[in-house]
């Protein structure tokens, strides 16, 4: 009697996991605008500018992979992850034409952008 009852209890328990895997998680609520900047380390003349548009304050991490690489450079940087209360901005700068950003907070969808052509 006890082991068709575990039995039952692990099937439950699998369906419940399941079930919530299967949710898709919410849009990264981050506005993204691209503007002119002092070249960094990197020589990137852009920024990006996040702006938290939710109503809570997100802890974000980034990873910037360059477009341009040259062999004694960096291929990536990583952001710490940081707060950004709402309606605060958080700015990532030394970036490049088609630099892409990977933006990822706990409990949403992974954001990428890039650096958008035109932006020379």
């Amino acid at each position: 009697m006890v082991r068709p009852a575990l039995l039952a209890l692990g099937c439950v328990l699998a369906a419940v996991s399941l079930s919530a895997a299967d949710k898709p998680l919410p849009p990264l609520p981050l506005q993204a605008t691209f503007e002119a900047s002092a070249p960094g380390d990197h020589g990137g003349p852009f920024c990006v500018k996040l702006t938290n548009t939710s109503e809570r304050t997100l802890k974000v991490a980034a990873l910037v992979r360059y477009s341009v690489v040259t062999h004694p450079s960096a291929k990536s940087k990583t952001v710490p992850a940081q707060k950004i209360a709402p309606g605060k901005m958080l700015t990532i700068d030394d970036l490049a034409v088609e630099d892409k950003v990977t933006l990822t907070a706990e409990g949403f969808e992974t954001l990428v952008i890039k650096v958008p052509p035109g932006k020379e």
